[in-house]
């Protein structure tokens, strides 16, 4: 009975509603031109990039610890600590396939149809900042085409985390802003970024239907559904990010403790 109520729930609303922000149009190269559907869904999750970017500014600011800093393990695992909580649950991730029977996957099968053509654009040896984010951008629009509203919304979180991951990575990583082309570091963490978002708007979905509180909020007002998944994706995809950061590898995060209080201490 909960599942199915959830289900209408984000089928209603998961797609037009965020973190409650306004958001500014993205920019494309001149030769492509967004539908005005399109653009307004891409303008509802893009606060779910920026949100991202201010956690991690906010985690490396509040622990002086600069991103080109390379610091010793037990430091960084007591900032990260601090921060993130004592729980979290820090996974590698090595593909979908070893994933088929999560239950962060559920639901989101035609998704990780787009969320692979991203993940491609980080294999290609010579890809810049700008192409990055303009090609997410287009399979973005693909996505809101054919993706189901209950699908879309951890899609759109993975997408838009991926192109301001990519702005925040090139700013801080290296010697050269804006770079050419992508660097492997730059890769892995927006690659752990995104992941974050992804298993992270899914896995707050699912600790939403079991939280009695957090579950009677959306049953009452149905609008903080799609508020505080993108709040546990924003959560999730920083402490990805800087775990990602930290091992150079492709993992994801999800800091429980912090999703929940986190939720449960919003006004909605």
């Amino acid at each position: 009975m909960k599942r199915s109520v959830f289900s209408k729930i984000i089928v209603i609303i998961a797609m037009i509603l965020t973190l409650g922000f306004v958001s500014c149009k993205n920019e494309i190269t001149d030769d492509f031109e967004i539908d005005s559907y399109s653009q307004s869904i891409i303008d509802s999750y893009s606060n779910v990039g920026k949100e991202h970017n201010t956690m991690l500014n906010d985690f490396f600011s509040t622990f002086d610890v600069n991103p080109r800093t390379i610091l010793d393990d037990d430091l960084y695992n007591k900032r990260f600590e601090e921060y993130f909580g004592n729980d979290v649950k820090v996974l590698k991730f090595t593909g979908f396939s070893s994933r088929s029977n999560s239950q962060s996957d559920i639901g989101i099968e035609n998704a990780i149809v787009y969320v692979n053509k991203i993940d491609s654009l980080l294999d290609s040896e010579s890809i810049s900042t700008e192409d990055f984010i303009r090609e997410v951008t287009l399979i973005e629009v693909e996505a809101i085409a054919n993706l189901s509203d209950d699908e879309l919304q951890p899609f759109m979180c993975y997408a838009e985390v991926a192109k301001a991951s990519c702005e925040f990575w090139n700013d801080n990583v290296g010697d050269i802003s804006p770079r050419a082309s992508l660097g492997k570091k730059i890769k892995a963490c927006i690659a752990s970024d995104a992941l974050g978002a992804l298993f992270g708007a899914t896995a707050t979905a699912a600790l939403i239907v079991m939280e009695p509180l957090l579950y009677s909020i959306v049953t009452a007002n149905p609008p903080a559904l799609p508020i505080m998944v993108s709040l546990g994706a924003v959560i999730c995809s920083a402490a990805s990010s800087a775990e990602g950061y930290r091992t150079g590898t492709n993992v994801y995060a999800i800091p429980e403790s912090k999703v929940l209080s986190s939720l449960k201490s919003k006004k909605y």
